[in-house]
């Protein structure tokens, strides 16, 4: 049984195959370019968050992507709901609503904002509020030098993860040789 699409005409097939080359040429810098300022938009809210304010150092941001602390280590503690499982604890209040749970989200281009504010001046920034927050967070969690101890903590990890894909593929290698399994 054949589980690949199945072209009905010739001219479908040929066009499926030119929009597929022009997929493979397309370049994902022209989507997301790095050297642009890119901002996080809470469209619920109207709240929007600069990346520059949240990087750890500028070097780190790289267009919409930010190593090491971006737009998703803002989203995450906001959209998380947690609820205590002992309901007397539930009853006194113990219980937290991430201040933008449900709500909408998009990442777009400092320059498009800004163009969406010719129509729309209702966005905040709550960049500072959000760095700030972020600061303690990190600070609570590894003390005064936490910039530089999330990016060493960050870049173990990855060596970590390099050296466990080593090890699996070592392993991998010696089940198909010893045990002739094709895995």
């Amino acid at each position: 049984m054949r589980y690949d699409y199945v072209h009905e005409t010739p001219v479908e097939e040929a066009r499926m195959m030119e929009l597929a080359s022009t997929l493979y040429r397309y370049d994902p810098k022209d989507l997301c370019p790095p050297d642009r300022q890119w901002v996080l938009r809470n469209l619920t809210t109207k709240e929007y968050v600069r990346a520059e304010a949240i990087a750890i150092s500028p070097e780190y941001i790289h267009g919409p992507e930010t190593w090491y602390m971006g737009f998703g280590e803002v989203v995450l503690p906001r959209i998380c709901w947690s609820v205590d499982a002992d309901p007397k604890a539930r009853d006194q209040g113990n219980s937290r609503e991430g201040v933008w749970a449900g709500h909408k989200f998009e990442v777009i281009t400092l320059d498009r904002h800004q163009q969406c504010l010719r129509y729309e001046s209702r966005w905040k920034d709550i960049s500072t509020e959000v760095a700030a927050e972020l600061a303690r967070t990190r600070e609570a969690q590894f003390g005064k030098d936490w910039r530089d101890a999330v990016v060493r903590t960050a870049k173990s990890d990855l060596l970590n993860v390099h050296d466990r894909k080593l090890v699996f593929a070592h392993y991998r290698s010696l089940y198909e040789v010893e045990d002739g399994i094709d895995l």
